[in-house]
This record gives structure tokens, C-alpha cells and sequence, in this order.
């Protein structure tokens, strides 16, 4: 049998030009192709819980993974096929909501830093994400360089937290803002009025996580005042049986002018930072 050579050649480029289209898709979804000057932000539509994906020039960081293994797909869908290695998980706190995806992320992606409060907490899931990285307890002052001048910022909790037990351990969420060429980013995990009252000094914030997915006990008004964020960006499950977010929540953020993103009506968030500035971006269910 004769092997037609030209034939498998023109095979070969059409895979070829196939694989580099769909990379380029990739990289133009994510924001960040052919460029060491941005950051994609996305947060994460993976139902009633939190999952932020940071995908820097220094560093890829996934802050929560949500209530399920959802968050793999997500990080597939924006990254290259490729691409099987993070450079930092933050678990903000214990509750399944933030880490049960996360047990997903480790046991299909190598990770070099896992970051976690210390709070004890006794849960089945808690603990096997904790025995399957190699976790590292932080708190305020905590920075990790994104590359580019960007950095992220650990603020909360002020005091270690490590091996206590908290009755409700989302007031030990660890808080973090990215910063990068003067945008300010606030993740602020599930904390409460409580603990968002003693932050109230960090000034001026141009995009919030809103705290707990809107919660009617997070996100109030002395805080909104002290920070006055552009945009809001709710993590939130659709039909939750929370009611999250709150109309009272949604009354203050509107109060101050600040326009809201959600996940259970607007799908994934976008956020894109270059040295212009910063755009967000949802994408409509």
C-alpha cells in the first residue's frame, strides 16, 4: 500500500492550525494572551458557594473552590488544555461551600503553596483537603507577588487564628485585595459586620467580593461608606435556599452608587486589569 505523504502533511497542518486557533481562543478569553502586562480575574459561577481564579504573568491563584468539583471545568474552560499546575490555593475558611472544589483542584493539578487561616474545624472534607497539600498558615501582612508590580495581600485575620475553634468560623475568613497599577480588589470570604468594621481603614476599593454571597449579616453600611466600591461582584447560587443575596444588601450597595455583578443571573465575571485600568465583564446566563 502507498502512503500518500502529501496527504498526511495537509493532515498534520490542519491539526496544527486547529491547535493554535483554539490557544489563542484561550488566551483571548482569559484576557492575558501574548501579554506579561494583565490579569484575569474570574469569579466563578460554580453555584451557592465562592471560587476566584487569578491568572497573573508571576503566578496562577485559586482563591475557594466552591460547593462542588464544578471548579475544575471552569479552570479548564479558561486555561490551555495544557496546563495542569497552579502556584497557590487560598482556602479562606473551612465551610464546604469554599472548599469542597478545592479537594477536586489538588487531586487533578499540581500546586506549589496551599494557604489556610488554621482555624481547626471538624469536617470529613476539611480535613482531606488539608492531608492532600502541603497547607501553610497565614494571616494579615501575608503578600504573594503576582508579577508586574501586582501583589495580594492577606488583611485578615489580624491575629493568629491557628488550631482555635471558632463557633462560626466564617468572622476568620481570610481576607485579601489584590492591587495592581493603582486597581484595588477586596475578597473578602464570608466575614461579617463584626470583623468588616475593623478593616473600615483600608480606603478606597474599586471592586468588592461581596462578603458571605450577599448575606443580610455581611456588607454593611459603615463598611460601604469607608470603602465605596465601583463594582460589587456577588457570589450566589440560583434559587439558594438562603434568599442570598439579601434586599437589604443589594439596598446598600445601591446606596453608594456601586454597580452589582451576580453569578445566578449573570454566569462567570470577568475582571481584566492592564495598565489602562480595569473592565468587567459577565457573561449572561
Amino acid at each position: 500500500m502507498e502512503i500518500d505523504w502529501k496527504k498526511i502533511l495537509r493532515l498534520c497542518l490542519a491539526l496544527f492550525w486547529l491547535m493554535a486557533i483554539f490557544v489563542c481562543a484561550q488566551g483571548f478569553v482569559s484576557g492575558t494572551l501574548f501579554s506579561d502586562e494583565r490579569i484575569s480575574v474570574w469569579v466563578f459561577d460554580i453555584g451557592q458557594g465562592d471560587s476566584i481564579f487569578i491568572d497573573a504573568p508571576n503566578a496562577q491563584v485559586l482563591v475557594d473552590g466552591g460547593p462542588t468539583s464544578e471548579v475544575v471545568e471552569k479552570l479548564t474552560s479558561v486555561l490551555p488544555f495544557w496546563d495542569r499546575k497552579l502556584d497557590l490555593i487560598i482556602n479562606t475558611h473551612p465551610h464546604a461551600d469554599h472548599v469542597t472544589g478545592l479537594v477536586s483542584v489538588l487531586q487533578r493539578y499540581q500546586v506549589k503553596e496551599v494557604w489556610v487561616s488554621g482555624q481547626e474545624y471538624d469536617s470529613d472534607v476539611f480535613e482531606y483537603f488539608e492531608k492532600l497539600g502541603e497547607v501553610e498558615v497565614v494571616g494579615a501582612g501575608a503578600i504573594y507577588n503576582l508579577g508586574a508590580g501586582a501583589t495580594l495581600e492577606i488583611v485578615w485575620p489580624e491575629v493568629s487564628v491557628e488550631n482555635q475553634i471558632f463557633e462560626d468560623p466564617n468572622d476568620d475568613s481570610l481576607v485579601a485585595i489584590l492591587v495592581y497599577n493603582g486597581t484595588r480588589i477586596l475578597l473578602t470570604g464570608d466575614i461579617g459586620f463584626e470583623q468588616e468594621n475593623q478593616l473600615t481603614e483600608i480606603g478606597d476599593i474599586d471592586i468588592l467580593k461581596v462578603g458571605h454571597h450577599g448575606s443580610s449579616s455581611a456588607t454593611g453600611s459603615l463598611f460601604l461608606e469607608s470603602i465605596t466600591p465601583e463594582y460589587s461582584i456577588i457570589s450566589v447560587g440560583i434559587n439558594n435556599s438562603y434568599n442570598h443575596p439579601s434586599p437589604v444588601t443589594l439596598d446598600r450597595l445601591r446606596l453608594i452608587g456601586s454597580q452589582i455583578f451576580r453569578t445566578d443571573t449573570q454566569g462567570d465575571i470577568h475582571i481584566l486589569l492592564d495598565k489602562e485600568g480595569y473592565k468587567v465583564t459577565s457573561f449572561e446566563l
